[in-house]
């Protein structure tokens, strides 16, 4: 497989050293005779443990010897060993079983344990952890009988040694040899500690591996199968004493043919169908789980019939095994309700089949293969063309996987053209019998193929085009799901195999330095040289699709989704879509590269869609700066034939596309039975696409070939042919690859790069050669980054970041990488920091600095932020400034856009670092001062001539932070000078680009003339500039001169200049939160003008502008549109920022600021704008056109880092702000006249005239200045204000403004008259109570709420729960009433409509029914009697845990004060008995209670017992003595040996811990994309009904089956926790006895109770 050195010894001297090593270990293990295993006659022996025992099965060796050693003992062996495993951790599919199960089925007598290997990877660590671990596994083994009569003899095995197999890929093991020592030395101490046979097979193989002769492993880890055979041999002589018997092939032979059966038992592929999720799935009756069970019990009988001949070839004989004792299949029927079923009995001809196709313009496609002319060409999967051109395909007879009872025909194929013809002259079997091929590719002179579990090396040594090697090289591939298992299989530019993985699956690997398990959906990759394994790139749930293209770009695409993304970073790092989903699901990608094809089509990206389209569709790829798209074009092809199913593409040698067909016409993985009979397993076709006119490429012919000749093919224009060109070098020897192909890359030249000869392409290829063999050549790097063409470049510069990664030292990258990352290119850009973090300290962090002080665009700025959380860049910088090093000059550049003022301090003074100074904000006065005369020095000018410059740049640029700063600065330059500018100045003022300039100008310009009315008749021209010149007031310093501004200002407030046009209303009162329409369906775009045209079904007020979809209406091809006020702090510019999926548009004051409108994943665009102070317009419309959505809106400005926008900048304006509002404003900032501003503010509010700018503005009056005289009117004015509000408007930010001032003024009031007003107060002071619920526990946060009787208050509740919740008070004593009336009436039609309220005059308030994360605010007239009003969740099935208690008193500040007093004194007594049970909040755990329980005898309280079963909330699901609901088990059914006391505790406590499957939740992921979990009630052929709150029992959810992408169970119960938290102790204990007692009143629990 892999040629790598190794020392050459004497075979007779090794042979000697090892026989004599045998001798020795048998020897020091055992003085006497007797053997230390005793085998009994029909012992059952099992193996458990890690790779080290999984791959034993495989090669025999040690269950051969056993065998022979003891004929006459019939014993049997079955390998549980599992990738991966450890004694405390063995993870598996769902369902797959425990160890224990798996031990009690094979009915083990003697266990064989091989643990320790993975476990020693932690080191010192982790060593007292594990022997604590081992020893509670021994125990826990000992407790068991597996075999139904006595407990196991156990043998633990200690970890094999590490082997150095002296490759430059691989650890030498020297280090992990000295923790497996230590571990073999805790696992002995253990075993002798508790009498457990323990066997060190560390030491022997240690001793074994340094005296081979050639490698007994392939990795230094996993035994080759002479390497197991020597184990073995070491393994029989500890245990039995005795030498391996000599020849054991035949006997070897058969033990290998019954392990392949068991080992199809065991590790079943497609488990999730077989015991999992889908299992049980059921149509007429028949589920997935009978048909794979009796499947299972068929293997089991076949692997016990070889077990026969095992015995019988063991005894010297043979036996034929005929396998004619089988049980019989489940029989299945056609399931023939599915819209899958067109087609069924009309399979076309493959050239009819091509009548049926529309194929692109000048394209052509004919029948390159059938299973008519090939009939092993069945259920194609994936597709590869090999260094000789020949089109190889796996095929899937078998699918979803091999039914035991069929012959095994799942196969890797070979279709050669010799003739090219366009045709397959023949059809050659590779390597036969295979097991659910997913994937494959060519490396290493083989081929890599993806069976799961495993990945195996198959390779032709002798040239007759069949596998003669195979050697599985990676186990633990997880296989519960084959079709979301190890598909789209490739290997990438830097040589690992890159295939992608869905949901279900559990993945198991040891490699030679860690082990890694991950159940996550995405691209995985495994490096065949290194034996390493990573997660590459998470997208699911069901990725199918992954290209990478000719300058190393990557692109995985999600098959049940339809969508894709551009691979930015990888590293286990997500990204966005990169495509727009338009058909779903997707088996298949590609590249339309080829020099047959146009040029206009090079490069295109191709999709295969195998329901509903069902073609080749086609996408041009499109640059963005360092961003990679795709949009999408002409398809290739599309068929109406029902049946086909494309599942690859390939461009074939011959440059033509190559289209495989899985031909079916089920599809469906979840809409049939795995076994329906109208699954075909007969039909396959490959087709061949071609461009009419356009001459074919010559295949190439690569194999075997000197490599220089080889190297020749990097000059073709075809990717794919380069790309082979690479795998055939792949299993080149290295040092013969660094001679030649570095020769060839000599004579060429990166910057020669024709149409027919493009030496820098083939340069890279070189390169990429060089990377695959892990071969650094930094040079070569160098020469490729030549290359004019930037992807050229960025490619290169990636791969200078792999050798980076496989070492950091490498000499000669700084100069390469400091050019990338100022190259002109921001792909080169986004390439040089990803490939920056592969290395350390300041030269890596220049690249940050170098990149961030350069344009950037959003795919930029993700890779820099990537970047800057693996380096460090602020915090060296910061050292470096620390430490006074000098900076780089792109260290400087960041440092001056990036450092804090204080770290600006520290360096030596420059123009930069003045200038950098005096642009920012908060700076100090003094260091502004020092900088801008610092500036002017080096520069030669005068301060206030720089100054104006710097301000009259930045205003420009639109770059105004610090601008507070640098007025300042202005207004302190010396008066005569400001005179000589005043033009200039005044030019800011009127003619400045940004609000703040302007601002600015007209601060400036006032200190200039010593007086404001220059700057008001200059201002006076227009309302734009009023504005600007009152928001400059409060700047302006000098309080004298600000002063002088009084009458100016202060007859603002009341009119304009006669030239301007009069402004009327003013701020009024507003509302909290925006409006939001509704829109179905959505339109083209979401353009106002078209929303204008279109009529909303639902109106709400939201607090935020976010994503929301009303209750009830459709998530997909909606629109929305937010309308309402923003509220502007200060004037300046700022920054919004809109994400959203699909399109999405903003606008302000009417005006279109952002446009993201389009069909389009989550993308997000911002625009920058100048805005005044105060209210402004502002309007957001969003669409959804299917599949993924999102909104989400932010902001940024003066003193504002990018935030959402919140909720209290929000408003439904009651009118726009005017002139007179700002000058309000502003007169507040001028000192004096406090008396006259009351008067002028007091008349405003009397006149109803701008009242809450008047409001506000007298609240900065001093109270001082207030008058004695004349405020009554006032006071009654204000509060009429109050009183003409609406409710809902009472809370907000402005009536709790008017109301404090309101409160504060009458205090000067005579004491009758303000005790009136505070009365009248009272009646209007709406008090806000927040009521929430608790996550997963079906309780509201508060169990109990205090209101003064009759008064407003406003409940804002929040559902925070992942159950729908509402909110309803009700009259004392209505709590049953009203609930049971909520359980009566739960199913009827309007339920949901009236949020599962029910009707009844006895209720007083009632919210919506709320999903979770969702808010309602509900205004609230207290009654006005006292008393304990019940709140209460009335969703069925909530109302008996679900509820509150409201105490309405008649003085709420004598209750405040003293609760129990007052209550002592005021009774308020309980009407519903289940209020008597609010005080809660004990977390019980098991061990609380476990005592009390188990010694719970008698005594306990019948009644109380009975009335609890409801109180918990039993009855909701249970039914006992004719009360409650049959959700649940039956409570009087339960299986005796789980009916205990303890047992009861722990479900009522930790009801997750165990779950009946039939009452376990199932989330359905939709192939909409929508996520439904609940409880299945019911399911038939074609639909499953689901309870999203199983405690409903009504309106269950109707799923067709047909829209099911995938289905999940979940591990949570439906019962919720914290059922007993309400109750105490004895309560608890009452309720255990109930059920244990089955409700029956004469057990002996309930015996001697005395009632008192």
């Amino acid at each position: 497989m892999m040629q790598r050195p190794w020392m050459i010894r004497r075979f007779s001297t090794c042979v000697a050293m090892l026989t004599l090593q045998l001798a020795v270990f048998a020897t020091a293990d055992c003085l006497a005779a007797k053997p230390k295993l005793q085998l009994d006659k029909g012992n059952n022996v099992a193996y458990i443990g890690n790779t080290l025992a999984d791959r034993m099965q495989h090669h025999a060796w040690l269950e051969s010897y056993i065998q022979a050693l003891f004929p006459e003992h019939d014993l049997t062996f079955r390998n549980l060993g599992y990738s991966a495993d450890e004694v405390k951790r063995r993870d598996r599919a769902d369902s797959f079983g425990s160890p224990d199960q798996w031990l009690t089925k094979v009915q083990a007598d003697t266990v064989f344990c091989f643990f320790g290997r993975n476990e020693a990877l932690s080191g010192d660590a982790g060593l007292e952890g594990f022997k604590k671990d081992l020893a509670e596994m021994l125990d826990g083994m000992r407790e068991q009988k597996y075999n139904g009569k006595s407990a196991p003899n156990i043998v633990v095995f200690s970890p094999i040694a590490h082997e150095n197999v002296e490759s430059p890929h691989l650890p030498d093991g020297s280090a992990q040899n000295v923790n497996l020592e230590k571990y073999t030395a805790a696992m002995q101490a253990v075993c002798a500690d508790k009498g457990i046979q323990f066997v060190d097979i560390f030491t022997p193989t240690k001793s074994l591996f340094a005296n081979a002769e050639k490698p007994l492993t392939m990795n230094g880890i996993h035994l080759l199968d002479h390497g197991n055979k020597a184990l073995a041999e070491v393994i029989v002589s500890k245990l039995f004493n005795k030498e391996a018997p000599a020849d054991v092939a035949k006997l070897r032979e058969a033990v290998l043919d019954k392990n392949l059966y068991w080992f199809s038992r065991y590790r079943v592929v497609d488990e999730y169908n077989v015991f999992g999720g889908r299992s049980r799935l059921n149509w007429d009756g028949v589920s997935n789980a009978d048909v794979m069970g009796r499947e299972m019990e068929i293997l089991d009988v076949k692997t016990a019939n070889r077990d026969k001949r095992i015995w019988a070839i063991a005894k010297g004989g043979d036996l034929e095994v005929k396998d004619d004792n089988l049980p019989g299949e489940v029989a299945v029927v056609a399931n023939q309700q599915s819209k899958f079923q067109k087609g069924l009995g009309e399979y076309l001809e493959g050239t009819e089949a091509i009548s049926k196709m529309t194929i692109h313009k000048g394209m052509q496609v004919n029948l390159f293969a059938t299973e008519q002319d090939f009939p092993r060409l069945v259920n194609p999967v994936q597709m590869a063309v090999d260094t000789d051109s020949r089109v190889w395909v796996s095929v899937w007879p078998s699918y979803p996987h091999w039914n035991p009872v069929e012959p095994r025909r799942d196969a890797l194929l070979i279709f050669p053209d010799d003739d090219q013809d366009g045709k397959a002259d023949e059809c050659i079997v590779f390597a036969d019998e295979l097991n659910s091929v997913t994937g494959f590719e060519f490396w290493g002179g083989g081929v890599l193929v993806a069976a799961p579990p495993e990945i195996w090396f198959l390779k032709d040594t002798d040239g007759d085009d069949k596998a003669d090697v195979k050697l599985r090289v990676l186990q633990g591939v997880s296989s519960a799901d084959t079709h979301h298992s190890a598909n789209a299989v490739n290997i990438g530019p830097d040589g690992w195999m890159y295939w992608s993985r869905g949901i279900f699956n559990v993945a198991n690997f040891e490699t030679p330095t860690t082990t890694f398990r991950s159940g996550a959906s995405g691209v995985h990759r495994f490096n065949p040289r290194t034996f390493e394994f990573e997660f590459h790139f998470p997208i699911g749930p069901n990725p199918h699709g992954d290209v990478i293209d000719q300058w190393g770009y990557q692109f995985a695409s999600d098959g049940t989704s339809g969508t894709g993304s551009y691979v930015n970073i990888g590293k286990g790092i997500g990204n966005k879509k990169w495509y727009e989903k338009r058909v779903r699901p997707v088996p298949a990608t590609g590249l339309l590269s080829s020099g047959h094809f146009p040029p206009e089509l090079e490069g295109n990206f191709l999709i295969c869609n195998a329901i509903g389209v069902l073609g080749v569709l086609q996408h041009e790829v499109k640059y963005n700066g360092a961003d990679i798209t795709a949009e999408e074009v002409e398809p290739i092809l599309i068929s109406t034939d029902p049946n086909f199913r494309p599942s690859d593409i390939e461009i074939g040698g011959d440059g033509a596309l190559y289209v495989a067909d899985w031909h079916n016409a089920l599809i469906g993985h979840m809409q049939h039975n795995m076994r329906d009979p109208n699954r075909d397993h007969e039909h396959g076709r490959i087709y061949r696409v071609t461009y009419e006119g356009r001459d074919l490429v010559t295949p190439a012919k690569m194999k075997g070939k000197p490599i220089a000749e080889v190297c020749r093919n990097f000059f073709s224009t075809t990717d794919s042919t380069r790309y082979r060109a690479r795998l055939e070098l792949s299993g080149r020897d290295r040092d013969e690859i660094a001679r030649e192909v570095g020769g060839f890359a000599e004579t060429l030249n990166p910057k020669n790069a024709s149409a027919d000869r493009d030496e820098a392409q083939a340069l890279l290829e070189c390169l990429w050669v060089f990377e695959e063999q892990r071969l650094q050549n930094v040079d070569l790097v160098g020469k490729v980054f030549q290359a004019d063409e930037p992807r050229v470049r960025a490619a290169a510069v990636r791969t200078l970041g792999h050798f980076g990664e496989i070492n950091p030292k490498i000499i000669g990258w700084q100069p390469i990488l400091a050019a990338a990352s100022r190259d002109a290119s921001a792909l080169v850009r986004a390439e040089a920091l990803k490939a920056a973090v592969a290395f350390e300290g300041l030269s890596a962090a220049e690249v940050i600095f170098e990149v961030a002080t350069r344009p950037t665009d959003p795919e930029l700025d993700t890779v820099l932020a990537y970047a800057k959380g693996k380096i460090s860049a602020d915090a060296l910088v910061r050292d470096a400034i620390a430490s006074g090093k000098p900076l780089s000059k792109a260290a400087m550049a960041y440092s001056l856009l990036n450092a804090s003022v204080t770290d600006l301090l520290k360096l030596e003074r420059s123009e930069a670092v003045y200038e950098a100074i005096l642009s920012r904000q908060l700076v100090p006065a003094s260091a502004l001062r020092d900088s801008l005369n610092g500036l002017a020095g080096f520069r030669k000018v005068k301060p206030l001539s720089l100054l104006l410059k710097l301000i009259e740049g930045r205003d420009s640029a639109g770059q105004v932070a610090g601008f507070d700063g640098l007025l300042q600065l202005l207004v302190e330059q010396p008066s005569a000078d400001l005179k000589k500018s005043r033009d200039r100045i005044e030019n800011l003022a009127l003619q400045g680009k940004e609000a703040e300039t302007r601002q600015l100008g007209y601060a400036a310009l006032i200190q200039t003339d010593g007086v404001g009315n220059g700057a008001l008749f200059t201002a006076s021209k227009s309302k734009e500039s009023l504005r600007d010149l009152l928001a400059a007031v409060p700047s302006i310093a000098d309080a004298k001169l600000r002063g002088s501004l009084y009458p100016d200002v202060r007859s603002l407030m009341f009119e304009l200049p006669p030239n301007l046009e009069a402004e009327h209303g003013g701020s009024e009162l507003t509302q909290s939160g925006v409006k939001v329409d509704y829109f179905y369906p959505s339109a083209a775009n979401v353009a106002v003008e078209t929303l204008a045209k279109m009529t909303p079904q639902v109106t709400e007020i939201r607090p935020t502008v976010d994503f929301w979809v009303p209750k009830g209406k459709s998530a997909d091809k909606f629109a929305l549109q937010f309308t309402g006020s923003i509220a502007i702090p200060k004037a300046g510019q700022y920054t919004f920022f809109i994400a959203s999926d699909d399109g999405s548009r903003l606008y302000l004051d009417g005006k279109l600021v952002i446009n993201n409108d389009g069909l389009h994943g989550m993308s997000e665009k911002n625009a920058t704008v100048n805005l005044t102070a105060g209210s402004h317009d502002l309007i957001v419309t969003y669409f959804d056109n299917g599949g993924g959505d999102g909104l989400k809106v932010a902001w940024s400005g003066p003193s504002l880092k990018k935030q959402a926008i919140a909720a209290d900048r929000l408003s439904i304006s009651g009118g726009s702000e005017t002139l007179h509002d700002v000058a309000i404003r502003s007169l507040g900032s001028i000192p004096g006249h406090e008396a006259e501003k009351f008067a002028d503010l007091s008349s405003l509010i009397r006149a109803g005239r701008n009242r809450t700018s008047a409001i506000d503005g007298l609240r900065t009056i001093p109270e001082e200045h207030w008058p004695d005289q004349g405020l009554g009117g006032l006071v009654d004015n204000l509060v009429g204000y109050l009183s003409a509000m609406p409710a809902r408007l009472r809370t907000s930010g402005a009536a709790l403004h008017a109301i404090a001032l309101t409160r504060s003024l009458s205090k000067r009031l005579p004491e009758a008259a303000a005790k009136s007003i505070e009365e009248r107060l009272q009646n209007l002071d709406v008090r806000v109570i927040a009521i929430g619920t608790v996550v997963e526990r079906m309780i509201y946060d508060k169990e109990k709420i205090v209101v003064q009787a009759g008064k407003p208050v406003e409940f804002r509740f929040t559902n925070s729960d992942n159950m729908e919740h509402n909110f309803v008070i009700v009259q004392p004593g209505a709590l049953a009433e009203v609930g049971e009336a909520a359980e009566r009436t739960g199913r009827d039609p309007d339920a949901k409509a009236r949020h599962y309220v029910p009707h009844s005059n006895k209720i007083l308030l009632s919210s919506q029914s709320l999903d979770k994360g969702k808010s309602q605010a509900i205004a609230f007239e207290a009654p006005t009697t006292p008393g304990v009003y019940p709140y209460v969740c009335t969703y069925p099935g909530h109302w008996r845990r679900m509820f509150g208690a409201l105490y309405v008193v008649a003085d709420l500040e004598q209750y405040q004060a003293d609760p129990e007093k007052y209550l002592a004194a005021n009774p308020l007594p309980f009407k519903d008995e289940l209020l008597k049970y609010t005080t809660r909040n004990t977390e019980w755990k098991f061990e609380d209670l476990n005592g009390a329980v188990a010694e719970m005898m008698h005594g306990r309280s019948f009644d109380t017992a009975k009335n609890l079963f409801k109180v918990a909330n039993c009855v909701a699901c249970h039914k006992m003595n004719g009360e409650g609901l049959e959700v649940g088990p039956d409570l009087t059914k339960i299986d005796p040996k789980k009916f205990s006391k303890d047992h009861i505790l722990l479900s009522l406590i930790e009801p997750s811990k165990e779950i009946a499957e039939k009452y376990q939740s199932n989330t359905f992921i939709l192939d909409s994309g929508k996520i439904v979990t609940g409880m299945v009630v019911e399911e038939t052929a074609t639909q499953v009904r689901v309870l999203i709150d199983p405690l409903a029992k009504a309106a269950p959810t109707v799923i067709d089956k047909e829209s099911i992408d995938e289905r999940v169970k979940s591990p949570l119960s439906i019962m919720p926790k914290g059922l007993l938290s309400k109750l105490t102790e004895e309560e608890i204990l009452d309720l255990v006895a109930y059920i244990f007692a089955k409700g029956d009143k004469k057990h002996m629990l309930f015996h001697m109770h005395h009632n008192h």
